[in-house]
């Protein structure tokens, strides 16, 4: 019964340290690349003609 209990533990904590690593934000490196393609503004209204595009790229 306590080695039941001691594989139980043992196993939470393994689920709980996958699960908590798996949910970390990966960070960006000086190898990795990212591409910026182009979007089209479909409403109509030119106040968001590149807007969208200068304002990812300004996030970035």
């Amino acid at each position: 019964m306590l080695a039941l209990g001691a594989v139980v533990i043992v196993a939470a904590v393994v689920a709980g340290g996958l699960f908590w690593r798996s949910r970390q934000a990966r960070r960006l490196t000086e190898k990795d690349t990212i591409v910026l393609g182009d979007f089209v503004n479909t409403t109509g209204d030119q106040v968001f003609d590149d807007a969208l595009k200068q304002g990812l790229r300004g996030q970035l």
